[in-house]
């Protein structure tokens, strides 16, 4: 069987996630990019094997992420993201959660901070060494 990415149809895709998740396949996680389907994230090469696979049996995928596995993804009308800064996006995620759940009562000692230091250290500061030790 040949790679055969052009013949791959949406519905190949919905099959490929379909079967996913009901097999509750541990998929290689993506170091960038992200798919929507069904409001979940994907890894795109991940579920184009899957969707491949679908297609003919062929369990494969020969392009390279980015934008080659993404613009087949597009072309199909599904939506990729960037999803680089998840990790940080993630941190703040959890953090409102915590502030929604707990409220502020924990949180003041930053804010006193801020107040007392006035914005500094200046992470700008041409000596930052000597803008560090000359905060008490």
């Amino acid at each position: 069987m040949n790679f055969k990415p052009n013949e791959i149809t949406k519905e190949h895709v919905l099959n490929a996630v379909s079967k996913i998740d009901k097999d509750k396949i541990e998929l290689i996680p993506s170091t960038r990019w992200c798919v929507i389907i069904n409001e979940k994230k994907y890894p795109p090469k991940e579920v184009m094997r899957y969707a491949h696979s679908a297609m003919n049996g062929e369990h494969v995928w020969n392009y390279s992420g980015g934008n080659q596995t993404n613009n087949v993804l597009l072309r199909l009308g599904f939506e990729v993201i960037d999803n680089s800064n998840a990790p940080i996006k993630s941190l703040i995620d959890r953090y409102k959660e915590h502030v929604r759940a707990n409220g502020l009562k924990n949180e003041i000692f930053k804010w006193r901070l801020l107040n007392d230091f006035k914005g500094r250290p200046n992470l700008a500061a041409a000596d930052f060494q000597k803008e560090l030790k000359s905060i008490n």
